[in-house]
Formats: structure tokens, sequence, C-alpha cells
């Protein structure tokens, strides 16, 4: 599953006048300094969702607490993430999902090798979560098929 996540609605003024304090006098030159997009901006200053890499990557730049500007979605009771853990069986004969199983299988280790890595050095912890972010993403692509 992709991560996002978005300014709550009440910290969005925060974040305008974050943008102005820091000398930034458009979303369009904040967004040129960062080599973003300025949607991502736009949609990151206005509460609406981005990938949370950036999230974080844009609240820094800004002197903002990602964590405390940060909407927090309660889950629904039962509602989750855990993907069942059958693979399916290369010898079906389906050589596509096969290869899926594997690619999704060397993602997924090298994430734990990421986590377990960034237990030992906090400096890369920043660096590590924008690599893991990206890849839990292409493992869901890749458990959908895209």
């Amino acid at each position: 599953m992709s991560k996002s996540s978005r300014v709550a609605q009440n910290y969005i003024p925060k974040v305008k006048l974050a943008l102005k304090r820091n000398g930034f006098p458009s979303q369009r030159a904040f967004a040129t300094e960062m080599g973003m997009c300025r949607n991502t901006i736009g949609n990151f200053v206005n509460g609406r969702p981005v990938q949370h890499n950036y999230f974080v990557e844009i609240s820094d730049k800004l002197g903002l607490d990602w964590q405390a500007i940060a909407y927090i979605e309660e889950s629904l009771p039962g509602e989750t993430d855990i993907v069942p853990n059958t693979p399916p069986n290369p010898s079906e004969g389906n050589h596509q999902n096969s290869n899926i199983y594997t690619n999704v299988n060397i993602l997924e280790n090298l994430v734990e090798a990421l986590k377990q890595a960034t237990q030992a050095s906090e400096a890369a912890l920043y660096t590590a979560q924008r690599t893991l972010d990206a890849m839990e993403n292409l493992i869901e692509q890749l458990k959908q098929g895209v």
C-alpha cells in the first residue's frame, strides 16, 4: 500500500505562514526550490494527500514537525493491511504470478534488511524511510499485477 499523508485542517494556516516565513513568495517558487511538482506542493499546503516521503521532506524544509501537523486517520475495527502469505504455485503454469511472487519476496527481504540497518544508524533513517516507502509502493503494485 502506498503511504500518503496530509496536513490536518487546523494546521493549514500554519503551513501557509511557514511558506512566507521561509521566504517563498508562492507555492511555485517553493516547488522549484524543492525540485517537486507544483501540484505536490499545492496538495500539501491545502491538506490533500501527498506521498509520505514528500510530506516529511516538505515539512522539514518549512521547519515544521511532520508528526505534529499530520492528519491521523483512525482505522475501522477489523480493517487490516495484511496480505495473505500463501504464494501462488509456480507449477500451476502462471508464469507472471510466479515472477511477481519472486519480485515481491526480493523486495520484502530488502525492506526487512533496511529496517534492520536503520536501527544501527539514525543518520540513515531518513534516506532508508524514503527507500522503504518507494519499495512498499512497488510491492503493492506488483501484488496488484500493475
